[in-house]
């Protein structure tokens, strides 16, 4: 009888957590390509055109471009966090510091 998997609650786990459940099989996704999907270049500019003008609009026009040229979709540029971003040595950090043993 094989020993029930249990995490450190005491909840019961599925097998499918374990290193060897999945050995010697192919993965699902295997071979499949997802081609990218970019907005046309006439919805980037129709978009650009509305940003408006000044110092905001030109930062959102700054951030497209650069998405753009990435390649990041628009769901992959909302999604990412402040960890994934880089971090300036003069900008203020909302994060509370570590503490120093």
């Amino acid at each position: 009888m094989a020993k029930e998997l249990v995490d450190c609650l005491g909840r019961r786990r599925s097998p499918a957590t374990t290193s060897a459940f999945h050995v010697g099989r192919p993965p699902r996704n295997r071979g499949m390509r997802y081609p990218a999907d970019p907005p046309p270049v006439e919805q980037i500019i129709a978009v650009m055109r509305a940003a408006g003008a000044g110092a905001y609009g030109d930062r959102l026009r700054g951030v497209m471009v650069v998405c753009r040229r990435a390649g990041l979709r628009v769901g992959e540029a909302l999604a990412l966090g402040r960890p994934e971003t880089v971090s300036s040595e003069w900008e203020t950090s909302s994060r509370p510091a570590t503490s120093q043993r």
